[in-house]
């Protein structure tokens, strides 16, 4: 079993925790003696504050979404990942969102939950850290993915929309075309890909090009490792959180480090309120879960180097997905055109599979002078991006079928999961 990579992180993250602790407990003494402080000096002692908090964490960040009536409960949980909903006021039209799973918990788009709670029943995929999982669970890959994503949708019942984000839009896509292939009355009534890979040969970016450049066997070697004792998942290869932070977008993330450090100068950049919005900007950017294996794995050969679903070659259980089975359901595609992560006509590209849709049923959004993460977060998604989703779900409008409500059946899954768990 190769444990090293784990046990080595621990250790260092143990080894530093006290000296962590000690330039913390410094900080707030300088902070809070009684003679008063220039106000650069202020700053600087909470920006350094703020610096010296950082790091890396396996858990999930709470939500915290604005407004006294929101309710969160569970409504399916699965080994790998559990179906959340938020309701405000009377709720609406069902609104699945599917988080990505790249590294980042789901609570990372609060921003998105948020623009669409009003109206709208919001159903999130709230993706579990892969180290809990137990090994008797079993594996988990993109076709299980697929499956969760086909579960959760018969789950919420007819009438639902959905919302894929980032990496989530591969198997989305496909989820869409296998229900619609069977004229499944729960396929979405429209479907919205945002930034996400369809193919990712298009206009490929510096992740991209790696990734398809780059062995299977290497990612293995070096990106995978085996959960050490000490966790609920132990013996399961997982791709590793904290393996993961240098392949994500830098974009959104360099001018407010920049203005941060020049905090700590003693510039006074930032106020005391702009450093607490940070500090909860940069716990949802070091909350890392580690990703099955399987499916770190898989996606890299299935998405990155073989683009399966772009060129006609994806399989789901041995079936092959065709996206030109989708004739009614609506399709946007939203793309950010400084998108570091994910090069412009990647997601666009869907429309040229869904070859079977009439043009009354497409949509197309490029968000000009936006990065990856602006794009569903942020003033660009609450000004811009948001009111256009919305827009598009309005005019597909509902389903006069009731989804189910609590404590009602659903339909089974096409392929029984493992320890599914309706609550």
């Amino acid at each position: 079993m190769n444990h090293e990579p784990y046990l080595a992180y621990e250790f260092g993250v143990a080894i530093l925790a006290p000296w962590q602790q000690a330039c913390l407990a410094s900080l707030r003494t300088i902070s809070a003696l009684s003679a008063p402080l220039p106000a650069a000096m202020r700053n600087a002692c909470a920006a350094w504050e703020l610096l010296a908090a950082l790091q890396v964490s396996g858990e999930r960040p709470p939500f915290r979404l604005s407004g006294g009536d929101t309710r969160e409960e569970v409504v399916c949980s699965l080994p790998f990942c559990s179906l959340v909903r938020f309701r405000r006021g009377a709720g609406g039209p069902p609104v699945m969102l599917v988080a990505p799973l790249s590294g980042h918990y789901a609570s990372r788009l609060r921003d998105t939950v948020g623009g669409l709670l009003d109206g709208h029943d919001v159903y999130v995929t709230d993706w579990h850290n892969a180290r809990d999982v137990p090994l008797g669970q079993g594996g988990f890959d993109l076709d299980d993915y697929i499956d969760y994503l086909l579960h959760f949708l018969r789950r919420i019942g007819p009438g639902a929309h959905l919302v894929a984000i980032c990496q989530a839009s591969t198997a989305s896509l496909a989820a869409t075309a296998l229900l619609a292939e069977d004229d499944d009355d729960v396929r979405p009534l429209s479907f919205t890909l945002m930034c996400g890979p369809v193919d990712p040969r298009i206009s490929p970016t510096a992740i991209g090009r790696f990734a398809a450049g780059t062995p299977v066997t290497w990612f293995e070697r070096c990106m995978t490792t085996v959960v050490p004792p000490g966790f609920a998942g132990v013996g399961r290869r997982v791709a590793p959180g904290f393996l993961q932070v240098p392949s994500f977008s830098r974009n959104e993330s360099t001018e407010r480090f920049s203005a941060l450090l020049q905090s700590c100068a003693g510039l006074g950049v930032w106020d005391r309120a702009q450093i607490e919005q940070a500090r909860h900007g940069y716990l949802d950017e070091l909350s890392l879960l580690d990703l099955s294996g399987e499916f770190y794995l898989s996606t890299i050969r299935q998405v990155f180097q073989e683009a399966a679903l772009a060129r006609g070659r994806l399989y789901w259980r041995g079936r092959r997905v065709r996206p030109e089975a989708i004739r009614d359901c609506a399709l946007m595609t939203i793309e950010a055109a400084e998108d570091d992560v994910c090069g412009p006509g990647q997601t666009h590209v869907a429309h040229e599979l869904c070859s079977g849709l009439p043009p009354a049923l497409r949509r197309r959004l490029t968000q000009p002078r936006t990065g990856h993460v602006a794009l569903f977060n942020g003033r660009t998604w609450q000004d811009d991006v948001c009111p256009a989703v919305r827009a598009m779900i309005a005019e597909r409008g509902g389903d006069p079928k009731r989804p189910p409500q609590d404590g009602e059946a659903s339909r089974p899954p096409a392929r029984p999961l493992l320890q599914t768990a309706p609550l």
